[in-house]
């Protein structure tokens, strides 16, 4: 009975760990290839340009308001019909001016991030490592993106790594330059090939000019956005 009961839990023994090692070997093998671009994008984060923009002291007679934030009016109406749509004056320059909550990209990474059967909530660790905003986001994903797992890996880091990559899917631009915003305001800029957009952060709200070119210059972007006050 003794050999008997030896060979039951050695067998038992074995489909267990043929189990465990069969689901790391799937795990694994449907792991999606990192693309090159998020290389890109990642050297984009970890290597931001930093900017000190100070409130324009210049009497400004002139403003665009768009709810509490005003703005110098160098804008027109575009002739698209869209209501958030402008033209930069005398030019055919087009920007965007809405505002979306700080944790706008957060909160749908959240909600959209889990992958299906595989039971593992991100949203854990994110709470875990304080990411409050999208550019905490942005950083995190980032920093943990390429980190390698094998089949030594706990299932727990390989399961992580397959949510922390379909997050990055979700919310992956070509980007190819982060510029971070201190002085009076605050926020970031980020670049892509053929256009810009700055979040500037007032409250718990993120507001963004989003310029539909890459000829609106770093230098004029940010003298725009040292013509921003907000009202309470």
């Amino acid at each position: 009975m003794k050999k008997k009961k030896k060979i039951i839990i050695l067998v038992v023994l074995i489909l267990f760990l043929i189990i465990y090692f069969g689901a790391k070997i799937v795990l694994l093998n449907t792991l999606p290839n990192i693309p090159d671009y998020f290389m890109d994008v990642k050297e984009a984060f970890n290597n931001p340009k930093t900017i000190t923009i100070h409130k324009n002291t210049e009497n400004i007679t002139d403003y665009f308001t768009y709810e509490n934030m005003k703005i110098r009016n160098d804008f027109e109406k575009s002739d698209q019909e869209y209501e958030s749509l402008y033209n930069i004056k005398n030019s055919d320059i087009k920007i965007t001016i809405s505002k979306e909550p700080k944790n706008h990209l957060l909160s749908y990474v959240k909600e959209n991030a889990k992958i299906p059967n595989l039971n593992y909530d991100l949203t854990k660790d994110l709470e875990k490592n304080n990411i409050r905003n999208d550019y905490e986001l942005y950083t995190y994903l980032f920093q943990n993106v390429d980190k390698k797992v094998n089949i030594l890996s706990s299932i727990h880091a390989i399961k992580r790594a397959h949510t922390i990559l379909g997050a990055s899917f979700i919310i992956l631009q070509d980007i190819k330059k982060v510029t971070l915003i201190d002085g009076d305001y605050e926020g970031y800029i980020i670049e892509k090939n053929a256009d810009k957009t700055a979040y500037i952060y007032h409250n718990e709200e993120s507001y963004y000019l989003h310029i539909w070119s890459k000829d609106f210059t770093d230098e004029k972007l940010y003298d725009l956005i040292s013509t921003i006050n907000f009202e309470e």
